[in-house]
């Protein structure tokens, strides 16, 4: 698939292929997906990255943080939504969503979740269903881009939310690349 030409290395982190089970692929119902750790020498950071597109908004709505992390045992604690800025003079919506799973060794994730939808970001699956309601044909590619991270017990939430936000503005122009063509900037909902 054409996501496999997201780079590996953005910036100072250099990411590897996580192997997905066939299980999970089918339940998830995406055409094509990449799901990559990587890692930063420079900050001694490590996320996750995955990317799941299809041409059926339908099949990656009920795919999304605010389902799939309560299904494995995490507990919703909050979401944030977010425009980050990315240069020259784009921006990009997407949701910062924080998970806890208790326990004497409680454990967090943390969460940065958007959509491309043909090339526009939109930022939580709300966006997605009315653009889907619009009708088949008004949809023709879906991605939906997980990055996440899992901090030791401790960390600051803020320096964890400017890692994620960080590796989300370096990765884009490469995520975009690989799912809608050259353009780099996002694109808004309103197609401006």
């Amino acid at each position: 698939g054409t996501l496999a030409q997201i780079p590996q290395a953005i910036g100072s982190w250099r990411g590897e292929d996580v192997p997905v089970s066939d299980a999970v692929i089918v339940a998830s119902q995406v055409d094509d997906h990449i799901y990559r750790r990587y890692r930063s020498a420079e900050t001694a950071g490590e996320l996750t990255l995955f990317v799941g597109g299809g041409a059926r908004p339908r099949d990656l709505m009920p795919h999304r943080p605010e389902v799939c992390y309560p299904s494995a045992g995490w507990v919703w604690q909050r979401a944030i939504p977010l425009t980050l800025e990315t240069p020259p003079n784009g921006s990009l919506a997407c949701r910062l969503i924080e998970f806890q799973r208790g326990g004497l060794s409680s454990e967090r994730a943390v969460v940065l979740n958007y959509y491309l939808v043909d090339g526009a970001c939109l930022a939580d699956v709300d966006e997605l269903r009315t653009k889907a309601a619009l009708g088949g044909a008004a949809v023709r590619q879906v991605v939906q881009v997980q990055i996440s991270a899992r901090p030791a017990t401790g960390t600051d939430s803020q320096i964890i939310r400017r890692m994620l936000e960080q590796f989300a503005i370096s990765s884009f122009p490469g995520i975009h690349r690989a799912t809608v063509g050259e353009a780099t900037e996002p694109i808004s909902p309103s197609g401006k």
